[in-house]
């Protein structure tokens, strides 16, 4: 029996096909390409509208990277889909573990934007894709504690001081 793809360009064409004209870039940044993201946070605070409502406000930054087979960077242009969440804590076993209050997927067409969501718990915790789906140059900074200061990211294209971390925290 033949496979049913013969080699990872035959399967690639065969994805691109099947893939519509809004998410061509998935394909080519996932598949063609060396893309690696600095997605990060910049500001975020709740205020706490009742006893069961809060309003978060996040600042979110999402820069793209294009690598050679050398490691130079080259800026890429962001027009992407990032995962964003907030998480509260519950006691599981006597340990605190993160729980999403709110996860969505939205559209980071500028360098960094500001979205509003309403949750109806109290927010411990949030992100840009929170998860490490993207390849990040600093994944340490994708995910925030409320209170806590965000560092500023590093946006260089010199990989100086950059740990980049697949799958996990």
């Amino acid at each position: 029996q033949e496979p049913m793809y013969t080699n990872s360009i035959e399967f690639v064409d065969y994805i691109k096909k099947a893939t519509p004209d809004s998410l061509q870039y998935l394909v080519t940044d996932m598949f063609e390409k060396i893309t690696l993201y600095e997605n990060y946070v910049k500001k975020l605070d709740y205020k706490k509208i009742n006893d069961t409502t809060y309003k978060v406000n996040l600042t979110l930054g999402c820069a793209k990277f294009y690598s050679d087979s050398t490691g130079n960077l080259k800026r890429g242009a962001v027009n992407d889909f990032v995962d964003i969440g907030i998480f509260n804590t519950t006691k599981v076993k006597n340990k605190d573990v993160e729980k999403p209050l709110l996860f969505t997927r939205v559209k980071m067409d500028a360098p960094e934007k500001t979205f509003e969501f309403t949750v109806n718990k109290l927010p411990v915790s949030a992100g840009i894709d929170p998860y490490l789906k993207l390849i990040d140059r600093t994944p340490k900074n994708n995910q925030y504690k409320f209170g806590e200061t965000p560092e500023k990211p590093n946006l260089s294209l010199t990989g100086k001081d950059l740990s980049i971390l697949i799958g996990g925290k």
